[in-house]
């Protein structure tokens, strides 16, 4: 088990707060434990030894390895599914998508894909229903390269099977060994990115709806008072963001209040 220095834990605090705006000030249990675990495998003996490797040749490598370990990405399928009952209320009142005739989604922080994948059967069952005729895309980015990779990937366990709706699992998912897979045509109105979102995001489009839940719980003030700014640009006038049950953001500048964890961005 490695344990770090006071001064060793620091380094690693301010490192991540700096670059991704995540505060894990509380978090040394956390960050030893994790390290512990990636040294052994690649034969590291001190963390002096990993931080050395992140500031030389390579380095980017083991500096995303950092941030891959160091991140939370427990989620899972049909995940506080009251968004999920709220957006179907959406689509049926047709107050999405907003003024335009396809639908864009941001699933912001979108760890392994479940939540993306989630909207995207929801979208699906509306349009089979009648009640969603337009096409949409979802864009789905987080900062882990690891969970991107397995969220392109579409498969996951029978565990996180059995959390979805019985259409749902018959329309949209294949069982195959060991698990099931998303499938293609669903998987098709799904991008996946890596992204940083407290640094440029490449990207400048403006989304109906954004879903960036339980991620802000991860930051302090001026880091979450950064991140509404960015969402609050990219998304359309009237549309609208999803944040965790346990995210409460207070009167924001810019949005309305709508119900709990849901907020709609004025259109004056």
């Amino acid at each position: 088990m490695i344990h770090l220095t006071a001064n060793e834990f620091q380094m690693v605090v301010d490192y991540v707060y700096t670059h991704y705006g995540i505060d894990l000030r509380n978090k040394q249990f956390l960050i030893e434990s994790r390290l512990s675990v990636e040294c052994f495998k690649r034969h590291i003996d001190t963390f002096r030894d990993f931080w050395m490797q992140m500031q030389g040749v390579g380095g980017m490598q083991m500096q995303q390895l950092l941030i891959n370990i160091l991140t939370t990405n427990h989620t899972y399928f049909y995940r506080e599914e009251q968004h999920f009952q709220f957006l179907k209320e959406l689509l049926a009142s047709k107050e999405l998508p907003v003024d335009s005739a396809s639908m864009r989604i941001w699933s912001a922080g979108c760890s392994s894909g479940q939540e993306p994948y989630t909207v995207a059967m929801a979208l699906e069952e509306s349009r089979a229903r009648g009640i969603m005729s337009v096409p949409y895309h979802i864009l789905a980015t987080d900062v882990s390269s690891q969970a991107i990779a397995q969220a392109q990937k579409g498969k996951y366990t029978l565990a996180d099977f059995v959390r979805l709706p019985k259409l749902w699992q018959s329309s949209y998912c294949l069982l195959v060994p060991g698990g099931f897979e998303v499938k293609r045509a669903l998987r098709a109105n799904v991008e996946f990115r890596q992204a940083n979102l407290l640094m440029p995001l490449g990207f400048y489009q403006t989304f109906d709806l954004i879903m960036c839940r339980n991620v802000m719980i991860y930051f302090d003030e001026a880091s979450r008072k950064k991140l509404l700014e960015i969402l609050y640009n990219h998304l359309a006038p009237g549309g609208y963001l999803f944040v965790g049950l346990t995210e409460m953001l207070g009167q924001v500048k810019g949005f309305r209040y709508v119900r709990a964890s849901v907020y709609q961005k004025c259109k004056n």
